[in-house]
């Protein structure tokens, strides 16, 4: 678990109330179009493309929900369950591809995927 989410659940635990799942959902909707559009415009090589889109198919099939633990009361601006996906994503890409890859977390959010522009509005999102 990365440290921020870490800081999170022993400072700011305040409830009992989790992001609600269709969040989790909604960003990895957003996460794989941004991949297919980085993919399609030469920004993401077919490798990285593939295991993100995976992983993304992953999320979009109800796995992986155990790893996003965080209190909806905690979110703010969207912040910490950015960080939460981006770490899902790219814990899982690097164990399909069996070995450590460059799918940084900071590097999947330079690629379109950043929350600021997201957050609320991900709440829209229809899966």
């Amino acid at each position: 678990m990365d440290a921020q989410i870490q800081r999170s659940l022993e400072h700011f635990s305040i409830g009992k109330d989790l992001i609600p799942r269709e969040m989790i959902t909604a960003y990895a909707i957003l996460k794989k179009a941004a991949a297919n559009a980085n993919h399609a415009s030469k920004r993401l090589d077919d490798q990285r493309h593939k295991l993100i889109v995976e992983v993304c198919d992953e999320i979009l099939g109800g796995q992986h929900h155990d790893m996003f633990p965080l209190d909806v009361w905690m979110t703010g601006s969207g912040t910490q369950i950015k960080v939460n996906v981006n770490q899902v994503i790219s814990n899982r890409c690097c164990q399909l591809a069996g070995t450590p890859i460059s799918i940084c977390r900071s590097w999947i959010a330079a690629l379109g995927c950043s929350a600021i522009g997201f957050f609320p509005h991900d709440r829209f999102v229809k899966p």
